[in-house]
Order: structure tokens, then C-alpha cells, then sequence
């Protein structure tokens, strides 16, 4: 459930001091098919890998990029002003990368990366998305979205229900409001950090609802798990990150 990243990197796009490389974005369209080639003239990130980087601008809701090539991919996501929003490298599933995100209108800027030392050709490709976060799949979460989905029996399996998964990146003392709301069961919420269970609610000011309010004491990728607190309850929600 957790992003695995490749390094340590500077993701606001900066890079090492004095790699121009590093500056530079390329103009990318929603939906194209674009090449690239990762070489040693690249942006050089601090564990030795090479990473491309490409504006582009959202209307906002569910988004997929996919990254191809002969060698292991990564795929950073960030708002044009630095904010770290997803990073994804499928491991176990080949070489290849999907990163899929759920975000607000915006601009924002994607990094095509690698591992160490790994150059050569590359394909970027990208794609609206509007179906159900469903199979315990990763996916990504930024602030000011909401989005309809529903609990099956396909979904993750915490042992106690099923639930929905996603990871968001908070900054230190950055807040966030999680609402997840259900005419179809009694909505629970849980937030996990690399320190466990860091909040949980069952009933929110609505009643059957669960809200949760969480301020971050240190920087990083939060898992937020939608569930229901009645077993293995499925059936339509509507969760919102505020």
C-alpha cells in the first residue's frame, strides 16, 4: 500500500545544485503518446538516476499516466508549486509504471525517472479515468477532491471489512479533512503514517458519517482507509479530502 521510492530526491523538480537539466520542463498533452530518452545528460537526482521533466494542466478528476520502457520505471507526480503528490514504481509488475491520481484543477508537473543508472527510450502516455477504485489498487489523493465509489467484495481485506485505499502526501504541519459519507452502511475512517493508526472515526457530526481532522507532525505519505464498521458491508460512498 505504501509508494516505494527509488531515492531521496529533491521533487520539487530543482534537482542538484547547478544541473540545468533539472529546470527544464517539457509541454505534455493529456491523452499523447510522447518519447523520451533518459541519458547522462538528464537531471540527476541524488541516488545517481536520471529523471525527464513535463507540465502539463488538468481540468481535474481521475487520471492515469503510464511510463514504458526496457528498464524499471518511476513515476513522479507533483503540483507545478512543488507539492509532492504521488510517486509509483509497479514492483513485481514488470518494468513499466502506472501512476493514478484523483485531482483538482491545477498544473502540474510529471518526472519520468528510473532506477540508477538506468538510461535509454521511454514512452509516456496518459488517459482520463472514470472507473471505480476497485482490486486493493494503488491510488492517489490530493486536497480539494471528492469522488463517488463503492465497497465490493473485490476491494481490500483488512481481516474486519472491506476498504478503499489511498495515499496522500502531507507536508509537516499540513491539515487535512477526510469526509466519507454512505446511505448504504456506517461509514469508518482510518489514517495510517509510517507510525501506524495515527486517526480514526466511526460517527461524524452526520450521524452514520466519519470525518477525520488530522494536522501532520512530520512530512510524508499518509494511507487513507475507507471502510464500513459494520463487517463486510459493500454498497455505494462518497468520499471527499478537504
Amino acid at each position: 500500500m505504501a509508494a516505494v521510492l527509488s531515492c531521496s530526491p529533491d521533487v520539487s523538480g530543482t534537482g542538484p545544485p547547478g544541473n540545468d537539466a533539472c529546470t527544464v520542463t517539457t509541454p505534455y498533452t493529456l491523452g499523447a503518446n510522447t518519447t523520451g530518452q533518459l541519458t547522462d545528460t538528464d537531471c540527476a537526482l541524488f541516488d545517481g538516476s536520471f529523471i525527464d521533466y513535463y507540465s502539463t494542466t488538468l481540468t481535474g478528476g481521475w487520471y492515469v499516466f503510464d511510463m514504458s520502457a526496457g528498464f524499471a520505471t518511476y513515476l513522479f507526480l507533483r503540483g507545478d508549486d512543488g507539492a509532492v503528490i504521488g510517486i509509483h514504481d509497479d514492483v513485481g509488475h514488470g518494468t513499466n509504471t502506472t501512476l493514478k491520481a484523483l485531482l483538482p484543477a491545477g498544473s502540474y508537473v510529471l518526472g519520468a525517472n528510473a532506477y540508477p543508472g538506468s538510461t535509454g527510450g521511454y514512452t509516456l502516455s496518459s488517459a482520463t479515468d472514470n472507473t471505480d477504485v476497485s482490486n486493493c489498487e494503488v491510488v492517489f489523493v490530493a486536497k480539494g477532491t471528492s469522488t463517488p465509489q463503492n465497497l465490493v467484495s473485490s476491494d481490500c481485506d483488512t481481516s474486519t471489512s472491506y476498504s478503499d485505499d489511498y495515499l496522500i502526501f502531507i507536508t509537516s504541519g499540513q491539515s487535512i479533512t477526510v469526509t466519507l459519507s454512505s446511505s448504504a452502511f456506517d461509514a469508518f475512517l482510518e489514517l495510517y503514517g509510517v507510525q501506524g493508526r495515527v486517526a480514526v472515526n466511526d460517527n461524524g457530526p452526520a450521524g452514520t458519517d466519519a470525518i477525520i481532522t488530522y494536522t501532520s507532525s512530520s512530512s510524508g505519505f499518509y494511507v487513507i482507509r475507507a471502510e464500513s464498521a459494520g463487517g463486510f458491508t459493500t454498497g455505494a460512498y462518497t468520499i471527499s479530502v478537504q
